[in-house]
């Protein structure tokens, strides 16, 4: 787990390193290493993929995945904000290291990808500074949330945004699948039963548009727009995302509705998938478990209690925070607010399960510690707590 936190810091340090600075030149910084091997796998067999399940953690050991963002500003000289990358980088905690190294570096090559999108936008706002007399900071962004996290799947989803000009950015979305018995890129191809096809997924998708087709506001040709999205290889098909409850699949703004109608999402629940993707990708059940999340400050919290812990860097200030439990409880979350403009809401850490041996640290700066919070489900009931009163 060391070696993980010391990976996240370095992230952290390259990228905020430099804090705001004067705009001279249309290059983003070499803070995302340009190395990273690509480890996409191969388009996997039609039969059900033979899968090695990793030793699990021990009792106290901790099962969790962060993804903190960092926000590199590119200012001029007389403080005018210029332009704006927000980027992420991941820590797992995971008992098979191999495993976790295979996910981070994937997850790190996908930022890495989104450097030249950010730096024809930064070139963009260098160009049209000048022309605009009012002017609204440039951005582009892209921004995960852990969606499902247990000893088979991690499941990520977000958005990626891009301000030009205009009356609004440029949206659309994004997802990374893993399996977490091997370290490989889930893909429908690799998920879809041996029995399956797509149009199967396609008719449930189109059926349950067709029900809030009125809400969504849907384009007359959308069932065009969703076998559009779904018709390519389903080996490189990733467009969807593991919940808790089901399997999602996505369409960006203008794919099937106007901007208007946002992300669009349609969940198809497990206990329609039987037979659809292989069981596998199931979650597996659970006892209820009872416990209460408490969180302190770093300093006047006894650590030593603790056997196994995260951390998580969300900014350079002085601010140490401790979240753990008392008793045991599940599905832990914390989410951090958008800042009403251009940041959305995510959610920066997610853990399997935690013991009251377990403790998330969280390094910030005291001005951003409103609106973060702490959720977690206890019992059948979810309970969401302020990181700080």
């Amino acid at each position: 787990m060391k070696r993980y936190m010391v990976l996240l810091l370095c992230f952290v340090f390259l990228l905020a390193g430099c804090g705001p600075k004067e705009q001279t030149a249309a290059t983003l910084p070499e803070s995302i290493p340009d190395t990273f091997p690509a480890t996409l796998p191969e388009a996997g067999a039609d039969a059900e993929p033979e899968t090695t399940t990793p030793a699990e953690p021990a009792e106290s050991e901790l099962f969790a995945v962060s993804v903190p963002a960092v926000t590199e500003r590119y200012t001029l000289e007389d403080g005018t904000e210029l332009f704006s990358y927000t980027a992420q980088h991941m820590q797992l905690i995971h008992p098979d290291e191999d495993i976790a190294d295979r996910v981070i570096l994937n997850f790190l090559n996908r930022v890495d990808a989104t450097r030249e999108d950010a730096e024809s936008t930064l070139q963009a706002a260098q160009m049209d500074y000048q022309s605009k007399a009012q002017w609204y900071p440039y951005f582009y962004q892209v921004i995960y949330s852990p969606t499902r996290i247990d000893y088979d799947v991690l499941s990520l989803f977000g958005t990626q945004n891009c301000y030009n000009g205009g009356i609004h950015g440029s949206l659309s979305c994004v997802s990374a699948n893993y399996d977490l018995t091997n370290g490989e890129v889930l893909t429908l191809g690799s998920i879809m039963h041996q029995d399956a096809t797509k149009e199967d997924f396609i008719s449930i998708i189109i059926h349950k548009l067709a029900e809030n087709e009125d809400d969504y506001e849907l384009f007359s040709n959308y069932e065009d727009g969703v076998r559009s999205r779904l018709g390519g290889d389903e080996n490189l098909y990733e467009d969807f995302f593991f919940t808790q409850t089901g399997l999602s699949f996505f369409f960006s703004p203008y794919e099937i509705a106007p901007y208007a109608s946002g992300v669009i999402t349609v969940e198809i629940p497990y206990n329609e998938l039987t037979g659809l993707i292989y069981d596998g990708y199931f979650p597996a059940e659970r006892e209820s478990i009872q416990g209460t999340m408490r969180t302190g400050s770093f300093m006047e919290t006894d650590m030593e209690q603790f056997s196994s812990m995260a951390e998580v860097t969300l900014s350079s200030g002085q601010e140490v925070l401790v979240a753990y439990p008392e008793g045991t409880v599940q599905d832990i979350r914390i989410t951090i607010p958008g800042d009403g403009m251009n940041l959305p809401e995510y959610t920066v850490f997610a853990a399997y399960e935690m013991s009251d041996r377990n403790a998330v640290v969280i390094s910030l700066a005291p001005v951003d510690v409103e609106g973060i919070t702490v959720s977690y489900t206890t019992g059948t009931e979810t309970q969401t707590i302020p990181l700080a009163e």
